[in-house]
């Protein structure tokens, strides 16, 4: 279903635009938190399969198919969150 597909890819990106206006916009404190860390992997794995998916989308439009093959690096699992 293409409303599946599209919630998949827009709704990370949508949560990291969120999560960048607040600050972006205001004045705050610094502050630490030990579970920023874990939701920073979370967010990151989120967008980075968002736009896997919208990459995927995109070159699989016909006029793409020829035109472009990735460079193997990209489709590898090497992301490391530390």
């Amino acid at each position: 279903n293409g409303n599946d597909v599209a919630r998949e890819v827009l709704e990370p990106l949508r949560k990291v635009r969120s999560i960048r206006q607040k600050p972006a916009h205001a004045i705050v404190g610094d502050e630490y938190d030990y579970k920023y860390p874990d939701e920073q992997d979370q967010l990151l794995g989120s967008a980075t399969r968002a736009l896997t998916k919208l990459r995927l989308i995109l070159s699989s439009h016909p006029r793409a198919r020829d035109r472009y093959s990735p460079p193997p690096w990209l489709d590898s699992d090497n992301i490391v969150f530390y």
